[in-house]
């Protein structure tokens, strides 16, 4: 049987000596989102990642899949619609990955306040066709009641409505997977350096396997740029659009310290802040401040924890300290504007360039829109290589996919085999109709056993996520796969050498490597640390 990395190695090797339609540079939402609707209109194609899927931005966004309530505000009606019909879909072809959350925006400023939000809200389903269930009023007593932790002393009521919750990186490697199932290849820590040109076009690219330190040349009708916020300095600068950094903070707070039923919309200074019920926690963000250090693994600042700290606790019965912050993650949003705006106000847009040397180049675009942009890019590659082939991923459900009674059918079926009711229920919220393929491995090889006392991960998710899912280190697992990095760093930290054991016996790890991956993955723990929460709270809100 082949191996992981023999695996990787061949399609690096057959991609060389076959020639494709199209290589993608980028593994986060957008690239795969590519990937995936080129695949699915018969090109053969190639996604390159220099480090792993969803590493970026992709895994450290709100999690919500949603049409965006402050961009009406922005008189964005069209990105409005265009989002909201994104979830709608989306919640057809991934319902084990998206559900429909309730949430519930708190009014203060009298019954002008109201009937101005709720006029909004009255749009926002309308947008939607109503096809994420209607809003409705709160009365200060049922606002109470569905959110107690609400300053009943600031609000007079509100309103509730629904929006999209996700898990962002198993979002994308269920897209990468589907891709992968319709013939595309995908290769992670396979860096990008150069450009093959014939003819003043470019024919191709020059990529370092990092893994075997080899520089490979692969020959590509097509090359798309979706690298995001990150600068692979391939691009001519001259032609492609100016990107604004912005960098988006958010917080990991335990589920009892703040007691509502349901995730809560906040308004703060003008802003729009979100407490997210997601996994076992509530996500508290987000800011949004210019970026300008490392784009790589950016991390929180003290003063982005102040401000997230002090937003909850002027709205909310409760005393939020630096204490209460579980974990923090930051992401870098490529913003399409003039180097000289302020992040807030501008456009989440996408920009597609299209430089004289054919290279296209992807910035902006949000999390749920993903599949239409990547519909329009794969239309310009398709143009290109004069192959009329229309977009069908409207229609493709994403792997595991399952309707609802089934997937509840199949966290029942998991657990007559005698997994945990929170094991088989996370199971099935992240791998759909593979949950129990999952669970044939955990009962094949002894991997039942959790990674976490307290989570619902286990050992059998680590064999899966090598052999199915391109994870190649103990941060692939634990900060992607599963999420456990976010929800308790402390107690993943100490996971790390039984996944370093399962990761090494499926990459040929002596135990010397083994020692040296739980190292690395121990020094790179800073990532989501809680940085001291002083410092000025402007900082975090700047623009």
């Amino acid at each position: 049987m082949i191996s992981t990395l023999e695996r990787r190695s061949e399609m690096l090797r057959s991609a060389a000596a076959d020639g494709l339609d199209l290589v993608v540079i980028g593994g986060g939402i957008n690239g795969v989102g590519i990937l995936l609707d080129a695949a699915a209109r018969g090109f053969r194609c190639l996604l390159l990642e220099g480090d792993d899927l969803a590493v970026g931005t992709s895994s450290r966004s709100s999690k919500l899949i949603h049409g965006g309530l402050r961009y009406l505000e922005g008189h964005e009606f069209g990105l409005v619609r265009q989002a909201l019909a994104e979830r709608a879909t989306l919640l057809r072809v991934a319902p084990h990955l998206v559900d429909l959350r309730r949430f519930v925006l708190p009014v203060a400023g009298g019954w002008s306040q109201r009937l101005y939000i709720g006029a909004g809200l009255g749009l926002y389903d309308g947008l939607g066709g109503r096809r994420g269930g209607r809003f409705r009023a709160l009365s200060p007593t049922a606002l109470a009641d569905r959110a107690p932790a609400v300053r009943s002393d600031l609000f007079e009521g509100g309103f509730e409505y629904s929006d999209g919750v996700t898990d962002d990186a198993r979002l994308v490697i269920a897209v990468a997977r589907t891709a992968r199932q319709l013939g595309a290849r995908l290769v992670t820590q396979a860096q990008v350096t150069g450009l093959l040109r014939a003819k003043g076009r470019v024919a191709g690219v020059v990529v370092k396997d990092r893994m075997t330190g080899d520089d490979v040349e692969i020959p590509s009708a097509c090359v798309v740029d979706a690298t995001g916020a990150f600068d692979v300095q391939l691009t001519d600068s001259a032609s492609a659009a100016s990107v604004i950094r912005s960098r988006g903070t958010h917080l990991v707070i335990a589920r009892d310290r703040i007691a509502s039923d349901v995730g809560l919309t906040l308004r703060v200074d003008g802003r729009v802040i979100f407490i997210v019920p997601w996994e076992s926690s509530w996500l508290l963000g987000t800011t949004d401040v210019v970026h300008d250090g490392a784009v790589a693994r950016p991390t929180a600042t003290p003063g982005e924890v102040s401000y997230l700290l002090h937003a909850a606790n002027r709205s909310l019965d409760v005393e939020l300290t630096a204490g209460d912050v579980l974990a923090t993650f930051a992401g870098i949003r490529p913003l399409v504007g003039s180097p000289t705006q302020a992040p807030g106000p501008v456009s989440r847009e996408h920009h597609i360039d299209e430089r004289t040397d054919g290279m296209l180049v992807l910035r902006g675009g949000k999390l749920t829109t993903y599949r239409v942009v990547a519909a329009e890019v794969v239309d310009r590659v398709a143009t290109q290589l004069r192959r009329a082939v229309a977009s069908s991923t409207s229609s493709l459900p994403l792997t595991g996919a399952a309707p609802r009674p089934a997937l509840d059918r199949l966290s029942q079926q998991l657990q007559r085999r005698g997994l945990a009711p929170d094991v088989a229920s996370s199971l099935v919220s992240r791998y759909g109709r593979e949950s129990v393929d999952v669970a044939d491995v955990a009962a094949r090889w002894g991997l039942q056993g959790r990674l976490l006392d307290h989570l619902p991960y286990i050992e059998a998710e680590v064999w899966w996520s090598v052999d199915h899912e391109d994870a190649l280190t103990i941060d692939d697992v634990l900060s992607r796969r599963t999420r456990a990095a976010l929800q308790d760093r402390d107690q993943a930290e100490a996971a790390a050498g039984v996944v370093a054991d399962i990761l090494g016996a499926k990459l040929g790890w002596d135990r010397r490597t083994r020692l040296e991956a739980v190292t690395a993955y121990s020094e790179s723990r800073g990532e989501y640390a809680v940085p001291h929460a002083e410092g000025r709270i402007r900082e975090a809100v700047a623009g």
